[in-house]
């Protein structure tokens, strides 16, 4: 029996950066030295509804050079969802272990019990509550709008803070409080105050001197802007910002315009009843898709049009990805994807989690595609189907480099016999 305590974190490291690192230290300082840290972590599609910035091996390094014990991979279709099914996923991955003991997790209040009221209140679905979120929505709000205002309006209790939901971290924090109320996941939350400045701060609003705490969208807008590294570097661990640094020379740094030639050719031949197959795809989405998909010759261009006081470009964005991926109402409806954990990397010395996972796990732990070959077919067809999809990173990264450098780089797709597994010492 494994009587060592271990601590899981959710995370994108999208990418890798000072507050990350200080998480990690966190869990260390609060529940000792010999705490194991296992982290679920999106591979190379994000919640934003874009490919991550770096590679999911990239990340995984970082994340055990920033003190992690284990990385495991969360899918596809559940790192692109909602932060509802985001949160949910990683939460069942989680649980499904039955060795983790605690989460820890950031939010920017930083008071547990605060979160907590929220989310046993979302959690009671309230009949008052669904109404006046329906009617929000009815009247053009956005999700989060209409939440914030229907909690507002059906809630009664004082304790309740409807404007906690307006910070990202914080709406991510409620939501895994909200999934380990309704799974009654068998572990402990924790919560600490982010660092520095809001996550939305916009690039031009650091200095670069002493910025040590800076979001992970403002370090992607800094390089989306082509601005000198030193105005990041400093809010990321040395061995994060180096590979960074190496990845940017060597043009394998990925966004959403990067989709552009590929979701916009199959949006040319996509019928209504198509469209409408893929996970999120709302009607009314679906008919100013097929108004607009000849109008953008790039991704964002073409988000920008759709976009409106009700749907927002990130919402759009995860849509659009679903349709791009092949990602399908039935797919996440089944959830064969989360029948499995995947590794990713993990380190020597802390080998005896894995040990401990093989032991209480409910679900297989995959660190080898051979290992996939005695599952049961649907685990294997969710297993291959993720690999596949994952292979548009790689191919895309590629074809990058080759652009920039002027040289032929290997473009072939990507077999999952060729995952690369990062172990350190």
């Amino acid at each position: 029996m494994n009587t060592q305590k271990i601590v899981g974190i959710i995370a994108e490291f999208n990418p890798f950066h000072n507050g990350h690192e200080y998480l990690i230290k966190q869990a260390r300082e609060r529940f000792g030295d010999d705490t194991g840290i296992v982290i679920v972590m999106s591979g190379n599609f994000v919640q934003r509804g874009t490919p991550a910035l770096l590679s999911k091996e990239i990340r995984t390094e970082c994340a055990l050079l920033g003190g992690a014990d284990l990385v495991i991979e969360l899918p596809i279709p559940a790192a692109c969802g909602s932060a509802e099914y985001f949160a949910g996923s990683a939460i069942t991955l989680l649980s499904s272990m039955g060795c983790v003991s605690d989460i820890l997790f950031g939010s920017e209040s930083g008071d547990l019990e605060a979160l907590c009221s929220i989310a046993r209140f979302l959690a009671t679905e309230d009949p008052a509550y669904q109404a006046a979120l329906k009617e929000g929505l009815k009247n053009g709000l956005s999700f989060p709008k209409a939440r914030m205002q229907a909690i507002g309006s059906a809630c009664g209790d004082p304790s309740i803070d409807p404007s906690l939901l307006m910070l990202p971290n914080n709406i991510l924090a409620i939501e895994y409080l909200k999934a380990m109320i309704r799974l009654q996941a068998p572990f402990e939350a924790h919560t600490i105050q982010r660092c520095g400045q809001g996550y939305h701060a916009d690039a031009a609003s650091f200095s670069g001197e002493g910025d040590l705490f800076l979001s992970a969208e403002q370090i992607r807008l800094a390089i989306a802007e082509h601005l000198p590294a030193y105005r990041y570097a400093q809010a990321m661990p040395a061995y994060a910002a180096t590979r960074l640094d190496a990845e940017v020379a060597h043009g394998r740094i990925l966004s959403m315009e990067d989709l552009s030639d590929a979701l916009l050719s199959r949006l040319q031949f996509c019928s209504k009843e198509e469209l409408l197959a893929y996970q999120d795809m709302t009607e009314d989405l679906a008919i100013k898709i097929l108004n607009k998909r000849f109008s953008a010759s790039l991704l964002p261009d073409l988000i920008g049009q759709l976009k409106s006081r009700d749907l927002t470009y990130t919402r759009i964005s995860r849509m659009l990805l679903h349709v791009l991926l092949e990602i399908t109402k039935e797919e996440v409806k089944q959830g064969s994807f989360l029948s499995y954990l995947k590794v990713l990397g993990f380190r020597k010395s802390q080998a005896r989690i894995l040990t401990a996972i093989k032991e209480c796990s409910t679900l297989p732990l995959i660190t080898q595609y051979h290992e996939v070959q005695s599952l049961p077919a649907t685990i294997r067809d969710a297993y291959e189907k993720d690999a596949a999809r994952d292979g548009l990173c790689a191919l895309l990264r590629a074809a990058k480099e080759s652009r920039m450098q002027d040289t032929e780089v290997s473009i072939r797709p990507q077999h999952p016999y060729t995952t690369q597994l990062i172990i350190l010492s």
